[in-house]
Order: C-alpha cells, then sequence, then structure tokens
C-alpha cells in the first residue's frame, strides 16, 4: 500500500470565506480570496459549529478544483462566510504518524540485518572458558569477525569523546578511536560515548546451558540494561559515558577534581597525590565525591557500568579469557614502592589502536596497556572501584537497584539496593561458577571458585572476610594471571584506600550536563 501524501504548511494559517455554500462531496470549492490558501495540490480546513478536511487539486480564480473529502469530515453544508483556511489537519498527522512507521519498519529491517541481536552460550559443565556465539534463537553463529561488531549498534557506536569542562559540550573525532581529539585533557575530559543496549539472560537446568545475549532495540524478553537507569533519578539514558582513562586528580581553584586523560598518573591513595585532600587517602566515596565534582551527572564507575563492559567483551571475543584474547594488560610489573604502575597512554598506545578503538600498547605483553573500544585498562594496571555493590561474609550481596532510583554510595543505604545470596563467601579462588537468576544473570556474580587462569572465567575472586565490603574490579599492575574483567576482590572496606587503588569516571549526560 502507498504512504500517504504530505502537504506543505501556510504559514500563520491566513484565513479566507466560502462566498459560495459547499457541501460535502462537491468537487468545486468557491471562496473569497483563494492567494490566502496554498498551491494545489494542498489542504482546506473549513471551521464553524462543524469542521471538515478537504483535498484540493487546482485552482481557477477563486475555485478549489478537484476538491475531495478526507477521512473524519462529516456529510454536511457549510453556509456561506463560512472560515476557510490551510491549517494542521488531522489527516497531516496521521500521515506523518503512517510515514514515520513505514520509515521505522524500514530502518528495524535493516538494523535486524547490520545489528542483529547477538549473545553466547557457556557450557557450564565444561571447563573450558570458550563461549559459542549465538543469534537470536540460540542457533550456533559459525563465522563472526571483528567488522561484524564495529558496524553493529551496540559494539560500533562506542567513540571516544572529549567533553569540554567549562560548557560541557561533546565532541567526536573521525572516528571510535578518536582521530582529531586532544586526549591530553587540554580541552577537557576524554570520554567513550555507550549507546544503551537491552539484554536477557537464561539458564538450562536440564542441559546446564547459560545463555546471554544483547539487543540494540526492544525484543520480546529483552529488558534495557540497568547501566542506562543510573544516575538520572530512574530514568532511562539513551547514552552513557565512562573516562576513556584511568582517572587522574586536579585542583581546580580550592576544588578537588577527578579527569581523564592520557599521559596521566592514575589517582590512588596512600601515594602522596599531588594535592588530594584529606592526607592523601582516597577511598570509594572520594571517588564519587571528587568526581561528583565534575558537574551534575558525574560519579566512579558503577556496578552495573562494569558489568555492561564485561559482557559485551565476552561476546565480542567469544571466551571468558580476555588475558588470551586482547592482551594480558598491565600486570606483570614488580609491586613496588608508593604507585608501581604504568601512566595512561603509555607504550604509545594511543597511536597503535585500530579506528574502532581497541588495541595494546607497544611493550612487552603482561607489562602493557590494553584498550577496549576506547577504554584504556579496564582491567589491569590498577584496581578500580565499582561503586553500588557492598558483600557479607555469610554470601550476601547488596546491589544498586536496576531501575536507577537507589543512591550510589560506598555503603548503600536501605531502600538503594537490591539483593542475592548464595555468593562464594568462605573460599578465594579462580571463579569456576556464577549466579544464574533474574538478578544475579547479568551481575557476573560468583557461585563456586574452583578454577584456574585457563578454566572457567580464568579470573580470580577475593571472598570478603567481614561485612559491608566494596568490590574492586580488574586487578592491578602486579596481580598476573589473577587479572581480568571478571577479576573481583571484597576484601576490602568502605573506609579502604590504597596505593593499588584507582577509579572511572562515569557519565549521565541526561542527569548533567548536556
Amino acid at each position: 500500500m502507498a504512504l500517504p501524501d504530505v502537504y506543505p504548511a501556510q504559514v500563520g494559517s491566513p484565513y479566507t470565506t466560502l462566498s459560495a455554500e459547499y457541501t460535502t462531496g462537491g468537487t468545486t470549492m468557491s471562496v473569497v480570496d483563494a492567494t490566502k490558501l496554498p498551491d494545489a495540490p494542498n489542504i482546506v480546513c473549513l471551521s464553524g459549529s462543524v469542521s471538515g478536511e478537504f483535498r484540493y487539486t487546482g485552482k481557477d480564480g477563486n475555485n478549489l478544483t478537484g476538491v475531495s473529502t478526507l477521512i473524519g469530515t462529516p456529510s454536511t453544508t457549510w453556509a456561506i462566510g463560512t472560515y476557510a483556511f490551510r491549517g494542521i489537519a488531522a489527516y497531516d498527522v496521521t500521515s506523518l504518524q503512517q510515514r514515520s512507521s513505514a520509515v521505522q519498519s524500514q530502518v528495524d529491517f535493516l538494523a535486524q540485518l547490520n545489528s542483529p541481536i547477538i549473545g553466547v552460550e557457556w557450557d557450564t559443565a565444561s571447563t573450558s572458558p570458550t563461549l559459542t556465539r549465538i543469534d537470536a534463537a540460540g542457533t550456533e553463529l559459525e563465522s563472526v569477525d571483528t567488522t561484524f561488531f564495529d558496524k553493529h549498534a551496540v559494539f560500533g557506536t562506542r567513540w571516544r569523546c572529549v567533553r569540554d569542562r567549562s560548557t560541557g559540550l561533546i565532541s567526536y573525532g573521525a572516528n571510535a578511536r578518536g582521530d582529531g581529539l586532544t586526549l591530553t585533557g587540554a580541552l577537557g575530559d576524554v570520554l567513550v560515548r555507550k549507546q544503551a543496549y537491552y539484554a536477557k539472560t537464561e539458564f538450562d537446568d536440564g542441559t546446564d546451558l547459560a545463555r546471554f545475549w544483547v539487543s540494540p532495540r526492544p525484543a520480546k524478553g529483552f529488558t534495557l540494561h540497568p547501566y542506562w537507569y543510573m544516575r538520572n533519578g530512574g530514568a532511562a539514558s539513551p547514552t552513557m559515558h565512562t573516562g576513556a582513562y584511568e582517572a587522574y586528580g586536579y585542583l581546580d581553584g580550592s576544588t578537588f577534581k577527578l579527569g581523564s586523560a592520557t599521559g596521566q598518573t592514575p589517582i590512588t591513595g596512600e601515594v602522596s597525590y599531588p594535592d588530594l585532600p584529606n592526607a592523601g587517602r582516597f577511598t570509594i566515596d572520594d571517588a564519587e565525591t571528587y568526581a561528583g565534582n565534575i558537574a551534575p551527572g558525574f560519579g566512579c564507575e558503577s556496578f552495573w557500568g562494569y558489568c555492561a563492559d564485561q559482557l559485551l567483551m565476552y561476546i565480542e571475543y567469544g571466551t571468558f579469557d580476555i588475558q588470551t584474547a586482547l592482551g594480558k594488560g598491565i600486570v606483570d610489573l614488580a609491586s613496588g614502592e608508593g604507585y608501581a604502575g604504568k601512566l595512561t597512554g603509555a607504550d604509545g598506545i594511543d597511536a597503535l589502536l585500530a579506528e574502532n578503538g581497541t588495541g595494546v600498547g607497544s611493550g612487552t605483553d603482561g607489562q602493557t596497556p590494553v584498550c577496549y573500544r576506547g577504554e584504556e585498562n579496564k582491567y589491569s594496571n590498577t584496581w578500580k572501584f565499582v561503586i553500588g555493590a557492598n558483600l557479607d561474609a555469610d554470601g550476601e550481596v547488596r546491589v544498586i537497584r536496576r531501575d536507577g532510583l537507589g543512591t550510589l554510595a560506598g555503603t548503600l543505604a536501605a531502600g538503594s539496593y537490591e539483593t542475592v545470596t548464595g555468593v562464594v563467601s568462605l573460599s578465594n579462588g579462580y571463579i569456576s561458577g556464577l549466579q544464574h537468576g533474574d538478578l544475579e544473570g547479568l551481575a557476573f556474580l560468583p557461585s563456586a571458585a574452583a578454577g584456574s587462569s585457563s578454566t572457567g572465567l580464568c579470573d580470580y575472586w577475593y571472598a570478603p572476610t567481614g561485612d559491608g565490603r566494596i568490590l574492586l574490579a580488574g586487578g592491578s599492575w602486579n596481580y598476573g594471571t589473577y587479572a581480568g574483567p571478571g577479576y573481583r576482590t571484597a576484601y576490602y572496606a568502605p573506609s579502604s584506600s590504597s596505593r593499588f587503588i584507582s577509579a572511572r569516571l562515569e557519565f549521565c549526560p541526561q542527569g548533567g550536563v548536556a
């Protein structure tokens, strides 16, 4: 069926009046001054005690010709002197809705071809870290290359950008890598824009198969990932941003703030970091405060934000063993004294990234940075605070509400969290099993820790030794094969400050400055 025609509007909607009676169905309509109406073909509206809408195909002096009745117009007669004008008709709105729906259907069709639902299947009964990529129906995808992900709306739209600290304006480079951007912080903080995605998880008790999917659009059984509800009062956001680099700190007048730029020393505690208040202390609440000092919508990377990236890495690489697939990261340096990791942007990594923002530095594997779609050292170099989770020694975990109505803090207040039980609590070890459930499926919380660096999730778990512990993620410069996107430690209390622990910025433009 053909799409309905649309016609130009008339600025100001000037009116004329009927010079003769007009009855519905007549093919000619006479008006006092036809110049008040647009050139044909177009629409004329009649108003009075009864209103109507008509299409005309021509003008003959002050006569409108080829008049036809539009849907919804009653059968009646309009008197001489009735107002005639080009108003915004019901026909206009309906036509635009129909065209919009048709265009959206075409967009959805093309998007489905270029950005289909994609996921992974994990055989939890196997020790192998290899994951099977699957389509929306759970059917194995035999061949998926980098080009596929670069074009996909979930993966390929992750671009580096710079947010001007004075105006809040965000600028982009020529590609996801950020060509043309100033990455030094001189023009603002370097962030990574992340388009919202929908997620679905399931676990089959009969086959021990766990499945994880992402979709760029709503679909049956999918929900918007909780990350895109964070820092916006519970309202969904179309985009979120995180720091492209580990955070550094600086004094802006008398206010200490966090920033994100290349060539900087990541901020950590207990190392005499320049201008860091409280005698060099840097706790998880300090990270939230100093990031929040930038502008509304800023804070420390949240629990759900970290988990959202973790899922995409597993899907893109088809394995839990990201240290092998992407690179070990900075994990094989000596513990040293003070801050003993590397600066952001070390080993020329900014210039070595592929256009999609992924790559490694020029140094030895294990001693050089890694970058996944614009985010450097998602794991390795320093532990990163992940705000929005508290763990107890008995295995209870409290995570920030998925609807975004909780308040992110080192210790979550009553009403701000949802609770999970049964997480590994009494042993440390490589993660070999995950919790499965409506909440747990996207949270990557361990259920067993009896694996190795080459089996299961390939990443380590440190259990809480007390109640109300926080989560750190990724590992630092001397943690070797323990490190990775799945590496978690619940050892530290909210008051902890350490030379190994840094942070990453998180920003919701809708919740703050656009």
